[in-house]
């Protein structure tokens, strides 16, 4: 799929996202994956992309 909606640093520019944020979100992301038992292989893509986008949200 072709996403064209904001770009990630415009659209949480401001937001004061910290490590600690980010690391506590992917903590649930994980748990939630799990919860849901999505195959590991696809757990790995997805907590992948959403690493690939962390220093555009990130702030301090």
């Amino acid at each position: 799929m072709l996403y064209t909606g904001r770009d990630m640093p415009g659209s949480h520019k401001g937001m004061g996202i910290s490590e600690n944020d980010w690391g506590i979100f992917i903590e649930h992301l994980k748990a939630t994956l799990a919860d849901f038992q999505v195959p590991q292989q696809e757990q790995d893509e997805v907590l992948g992309f959403i690493d690939s986008t962390r220093d555009g949200i990130v702030e301090v």
